[in-house]
C-alpha cells in the first residue's frame, strides 16, 4: 500500500478580516489578531487576499522585513507575511491559523465567496456617516454568521450600535485605539470569546 497523502500536515484554522470601506482599520484588527493567538502559543501567519499592497509596503517603511525564500513569504518581527500567490506553501508549513485579509467587503477586487467559506469571519466597521451605511449592506449577509469589530466608538454610543445588530449582538465587539498594529494592545477578551482561546 503506499502513503500517497502526508498525514503528518494538520489542516489550519482559517479566519478571514474584511473591512467596510479603506482605512478602517482592518489589517490593524487582523495583526492584533495574530498576535494575540501568537501570545497564546499559536503557529499563525498573514495571507494578503487583496491588492492594497500592504506587504509591499511594510517592505519600504519599515527596517528588519526580511524575505524567506524557503517558504516564499516576507517575515517581521516574527510575522510570517504571504501574498496569496504562494498560498499553497502555506499546507507545508503546519500553521495553527491563518489570518487572511481580504481588504474592503464588496470591493472590486474582493472575493466574497471566498471569504463567506472561511472558518472564522470577521468584519471591520465604524460608525461614521461613510461607514455605518456600508455596515449595513454587510449585515445583508448576516445568515453566514460573521463577527463585528467595530472601532473610534465612543462609550456613550455603544449600547445604541448594538441595537441595530438585533439578534447578533452578542458577535459585536469594540476597539480599543491601536496606535501600532505591531503591538498587542491589550489582553483581549473580544478574541477570546471569538476564537475560544
Amino acid at each position: 500500500m503506499f502513503k500517497i497523502f502526508n498525514s503528518d500536515i494538520k489542516e489550519s484554522k482559517s479566519i478571514a478580516f474584511a473591512g467596510v470601506c479603506k482605512h478602517i482599520g482592518t489589517t490593524t484588527q487582523a495583526l492584533q489578531l495574530l498576535l494575540y493567538l501568537k501570545s497564546k502559543g499559536k503557529k499563525v501567519c498573514y495571507i494578503e487576499m487583496n491588492t492594497n499592497k500592504f506587504i509591499y509596503n511594510i517592505q519600504k517603511l519599515y527596517q528588519g522585513v526580511v524575505y524567506d525564500d524557503r517558504l516564499f513569504c516576507f517575515k517581521y518581527r516574527d510575522i510570517k507575511f504571504f501574498k496569496k500567490e504562494f498560498y499553497y506553501k502555506l499546507r507545508q508549513a503546519n500553521f495553527d491559523y491563518i489570518i487572511k485579509d481580504y481588504g474592503v467587503y464588496e470591493g472590486e477586487d474582493f472575493e466574497k465567496y471566498s471569504f463567506l467559506e472561511q472558518d472564522i469571519k470577521i468584519v471591520v466597521g465604524g460608525i461614521k456617516a461613510n461607514e455605518i451605511f456600508l455596515l449595513e449592506k454587510v449585515l445583508k449577509d448576516r445568515s453566514y454568521k460573521m463577527y463585528y469589530i467595530l472601532n473610534f466608538v465612543p462609550q456613550y454610543e455603544k449600547a445604541c450600535v448594538e441595537d441595530l445588530f438585533l439578534d447578533e449582538k452578542e458577535r459585536v465587539f469594540f476597539s480599543p485605539i491601536i496606535l501600532d498594529m505591531f503591538d498587542l494592545y491589550v489582553k483581549n477578551d473580544n478574541f477570546k470569546f471569538i476564537i475560544g482561546i
